[in-house]
């Protein structure tokens, strides 16, 4: 009888921490989504805002490092013209 007691009692134990597997969980997930994008949202805000405030003339650098200056065509259109520097 002692052994099916010991199995009752760890039964209700279990079914007693088990809410709290879904709360750890759950704070896991609300973390995730506050460390990831949140922040992301934040960089392409900014990213819009610089791409808001371009001007024809303006200095640009690439990501491949390409230093040239905004033309009417780059800021009217998606393609990419730009006047780049002399070496």
């Amino acid at each position: 009888m002692s052994f099916l007691n010991y199995l009752l009692a760890a039964d209700e134990t279990a079914n007693n921490n088990s809410w709290i597997m879904f709360v750890i969980i759950g704070v896991v997930l609300v973390l995730m989504i506050v460390l990831t994008i949140i922040p992301q949202k934040k960089r392409q805000k900014q990213q819009q805002q610089m791409m808001d405030s371009l001007t024809v003339g303006t200095k640009l650098m690439t990501v491949g490092g390409l230093v040239g200056r905004s033309t009417p065509t780059t800021l009217s259109s998606s393609t990419s013209a730009r006047k780049t520097a002399p070496l």
